[in-house]
């Protein structure tokens, strides 16, 4: 069967692979769900997903609908997304010192949200 992403999965995991390797005790490795933020000038209907980002997040967090997060292959989409200022800080501030944890989970990167 046909893996969706395929080779962007692969990719990743490779060269996560030799950031550990290379750098075993200062890196940190980003996990995001989708990311989400304002674009300007973006396509309406890719403004209108967007736009459910933080909609999004109580959902996947306070309802039954979090369950599906365990899904294989389609779960990661029914993780709470992630808004791209949390990302942008999580991988600032991991260049700039060792954080907690060198792989960030959603989870984790949530608690970078301003």
């Amino acid at each position: 069967a046909s893996v969706p992403l395929r080779g962007y999965i692969e990719g990743k995991e490779a060269a996560e692979a030799v950031v550990r390797e290379r750098f075993p005790d200062s890196h940190v490795i980003l996990k995001p769900s989708v990311i989400f933020g304002k674009q300007e000038n973006a396509h309406p209907l890719i403004a209108a997903i967007r736009a459910l980002g933080p909609m999004q997040e109580p959902l996947m967090t306070n309802t039954p609908l979090s369950r599906l997060s365990t899904l294989p292959m389609v779960g990661g989409v029914f993780l709470p997304w992630s808004p791209v200022e949390a990302v942008a800080r999580a991988a600032a501030e991991g260049a700039c010192g060792p954080l907690a944890k060198l792989t960030l989970l959603p989870a984790d990167i949530a608690k970078f949200k301003l």
